[in-house]
């Protein structure tokens, strides 16, 4: 499909709506016979196919966070978290002037004085709310009873998310509801005393991969001209600028790890079921996981372990083993992959530019000089053309079916978010119902094209963040090519549910872009092993964003 945007995109969105053979020509063309069988089968499933871990009865204890934050240093010039628990424990800072700053930089960030367009990283802030909980962290401090290493912490979390009394608008200009109370994963941070100062804005419904806002569209730090990356856009954006030390996105086809790539920080989509969604918005459920974005390894691990950890209110969630606390600070520290299996395809990173696809084979390399085993792997183009369109069928149905229960109708949403549903609308519902039946056999070739290694390492995505049409930042924008590009190496991991790690791996003209590790069903440490030494290989430049806010607590 041509890239539209403006006039013509609201010409072919019209007609879609109107004529309903054009939707299902336009949507054979898009989606084609792959997964349409016109066999009777059962229903979409709920989720990926993730097996009960053997130790999901084993009981949980609380994580060491503060061993975790420790076992390896940050990434300069961001603050980590350590450095605030050091600099609160010292005196030399507090957290009602670590909020104070946080809150201004935040200001500034839209209102900024070289004349550029706003960051635009958040759409709320909660400033009587997040001073009066930093004033009681401040108490907690001077009393030597901190909650955990994350008590007096700045953290915000994707529009998508439950906070109590606040909106939830899912980057659309509909106010879904106000919160009663908060999500799992926000009470989990408060009690662990994090300081939450607002929500972050994401592409309108997690339908794209720019972080394309009808509200207004968040910029990369490293070039306000491009787009962060989505659906997590302001996300990645609050992070890489250095607005909040650590937050939380959403992914539902790369949503966590593609802006991680673009924006240069790290993100985590873990095993689906990992993290509670319990107080979620759930466009796309089935497909849509929970994940911790930070600029460094480390801060990614102690926000995952803060996080992570069953919810009877969600039972995805009473699969999952304990998180062993110990076992990740141990591969945190350590730098050591000797022994460990590590697939590399060659012929799926040549998709990527020829830049990236070198830093990514150099890494690997240098896995091998640790010690590593790398393995050739060839997972067959026909599977990651079949999880592609699988995933494409699946998401838009679920979109469609969302904003169906909600009541919307498409005047409500821009003309290239209304694109997925009304192709969605396009395909027969035998189509959808194979889609998910095939689910399951697509997640056991991918299990077989991956079972001689422990994990598989590619780029995050295929090129860097490209630059906003201005006509965009209105309708918005469909650009299939780009899109296959920025999502050719994510979307697997959320059609079958393992997890999947994102790091920064080096830039292209001045442009950051990273690397993945995909690994085993509830094997989060694993990731965090590998990415510990490829942290490592990559190197602290100390380089920062053009739009960088940051500075110490001290």
């Amino acid at each position: 499909m041509a890239r539209l945007s403006g006039r013509p995109l609201r010409a072919l969105t019209s007609t879609l709506a109107r004529v309903a053979p054009a939707r299902a020509l336009l949507a054979r063309l898009v989606v084609g016979d792959a997964v349409a069988g016109g066999a009777a089968l059962p229903d979409v499933a709920p989720g990926p196919v993730v097996p009960r871990d053997p130790h999901a009865d084993d009981p949980e204890r609380p994580v060491d966070l503060a061993t975790v934050a420790r076992a390896r240093r940050g990434r300069a010039p961001w603050p980590s978290v350590a450095s605030y628990a050091a600099a609160y424990a010292s005196g030399r800072a507090d957290p009602v002037a670590v909020v104070d700053a946080c809150l201004g930089a935040i200001a500034r960030s839209d209102a900024p004085d070289d004349g550029g367009p706003p960051l635009r990283a958040f759409v709320d802030v909660y400033a009587g709310e997040a001073r009066r909980a930093a004033a009681e962290s401040q108490a907690r401090h001077r009393e030597g009873r901190p909650r955990s290493v994350l008590d007096g912490v700045p953290v915000s979390f994707k529009d998508q998310v439950d906070v109590r009394g606040a909106p939830v608008r899912g980057g659309t200009r509909r106010t879904f509801w106000i919160a009663d109370e908060d999500a799992a994963l926000v009470a989990r941070l408060r009690a662990a005393g994090a300081i939450v100062v607002g929500k972050n804005g994401m592409h309108e419904l997690g339908a794209g991969a720019t972080g394309f806002s009808p509200t207004g569209t968040a910029r990369n730090p490293w070039d306000a001209r491009r787009a962060p990356g989505g659906s997590s856009s302001g996300t990645a954006a609050a992070v890489a600028a250095g607005l909040v030390p650590v937050a939380v996105g959403s992914d539902g086809g790369g949503s966590i790890r593609l802006p991680a790539s673009l924006c240069g920080v790290v993100g985590l989509k873990p095993t689906f079921g990992r993290l509670s969604k319990h107080g979620t918005l759930g466009v796309v459920p089935s497909l849509g996981h929970f994940g911790p974005l930070a600029p460094s390894l480390v801060d990614t691990a102690v926000l995952y372990a803060a996080l992570a950890g069953r919810d009877p209110r969600d039972p995805a969630t009473l699969l999952q083993p304990p998180v062993d606390g110990a076992a990740l600070a141990a591969v945190l520290g350590a730098n050591d992959v000797a022994g460990l299996r590590v697939g590399f395809d060659a012929r799926w990173t040549a998709l990527a530019d020829p830049p990236i696809a070198a830093a990514i084979e150099r890494l690997v390399r240098g896995l091998a000089d640790r010690g590593a085993v790398v393995v050739d792997v060839a997972v067959p183009p026909s599977l990651l053309h079949e999880l592609r369109l699988c995933h494409a069928v699946l998401a838009g149905a679920e979109l469609s079916d969302f904003l169906r229960r909600q009541g919307m109708v498409m005047d409500e949403i821009a003309p290239a978010t209304r694109m997925a549903p009304l192709l969605a609308r396009g395909v027969p519902a035998a189509t959808v119902r194979d889609a998910g039946a095939l689910r399951p056999a697509l997640a056991r070739r991918w299990a077989e094209a991956v079972a001689e290694v422990d994990v598989l390492v590619t780029p995050s995505t295929a090129t860097t963040a490209p630059l906003l049409n201005p006509e965009a930042l209105v309708t918005g924008e469909v650009d299939t090519a780009l899109l296959l590009r920025l999502v050719a190496f994510t979307q697997g991991a959320n059609l079958v549910g393992y997890p999947a790690l994102g790091l920064p791996a080096g830039y292209a003209d001045g442009l950051p872009f990273g690397v993945q590790v995909h690994g085993r069903f509830f094997d989060e440490t694993t990731l965090f092993r590998v990415g510990a030494v490829l942290e490592e290989l990559v190197g602290d430049d100390g380089c920062r964003p053009a739009r960088f806010f940051g500075a110490p607590p001290s």
